[in-house]
């Protein structure tokens, strides 16, 4: 048995600050609040977007970058069952250490779901600049996390 006073307790819990890159609040770019999520799997995904929802009240926007072109061809079905109904941005795959296949990638993905496409970091950044949301979920296990911390300030 450990014998904590509750102090000790509650001094604990007050500076837990979360795990890295799970719903970690990165800080704020043009007046929108930034949150990374590296969830990359769909059952994450849909669980990450059913969190944000609840805790922001639906003011979200979620732009999601697919991991790999094989885990996006791999999944593809789970992708457009998670991502369909939701107000989903998509942006360009993190290939790591793969090679550009169309027919697996976050382009084909987007417009399988008839969603908005991003292929670079300006268009990213315009589109957070200009989102009428005001809580930006970036969500995937790519360059997304590097990307929000470059941009907030």
């Amino acid at each position: 048995m450990l014998k904590l006073s509750f102090k000790d307790i509650l001094n604990g819990i007050s500076s837990y600050s979360g795990v890295k890159r799970r719903f970690e609040y990165i800080g704020k770019y043009k007046n929108k609040r930034i949150i990374c999520d590296y969830a990359h799997h769909p059952t994450e995904i849909n669980e990450c977007i059913k969190t944000a929802k609840e805790i922001f009240k639906n003011n979200c926007l979620f732009i999601f970058q697919p991991h790999t072109y094989s885990r996006t061809e791999l999944l593809f079905s789970e992708f457009l069952s998670v991502l369909y109904d939701k107000n989903v941005v998509i942006y360009k795959t993190y290939g790591a250490r793969e090679e550009y296949l169309y027919y697996s990638s976050g382009e084909y993905l987007a417009s399988e779901l008839s969603k908005e496409y991003l292929e670079n970091e300006d268009q990213l950044k315009e589109k957070i600049k200009n989102a009428k949301e005001t809580n930006i979920v970036l969500i995937g296990a790519g360059d997304l996390y590097d990307i929000a911390k470059s941009i907030v300030k």
